[in-house]
């Protein structure tokens, strides 16, 4: 890879002034594409998490509300006189 060469080191020793500029800029590149697949994969962590909490938030949800109150509804309505 190209960027990683240019990224910091011998090149800065080696260069004269006018070629410096270029080296600051190809560094600035380097930069903006090394950080942007990072955030990338920041954001998705982030939405992974997210889902993961969601998901667990409604099972609990469920086994705690919505299936008892089911089986409580359900077990009523058997116990009712001349259900079967």
């Amino acid at each position: 890879m190209l960027t990683a060469t240019v990224v910091k080191g011998d090149i800065y020793r080696n260069t004269t002034a006018a070629a410096r500029p270029l080296n600051d800029v190809v560094d600035r590149m380097v930069v903006i594409t090394t950080y942007k697949p990072v955030a990338e994969a920041i954001v998705l962590q982030a939405v992974v998490v997210v889902t993961k909490v969601m998901m667990i938030f409604y099972v609990m949800l469920l086994t705690t509300c919505a299936i008892p109150q089911y089986l409580r509804k359900t077990s009523r309505e058997l116990l009712k006189p001349g259900f079967a």
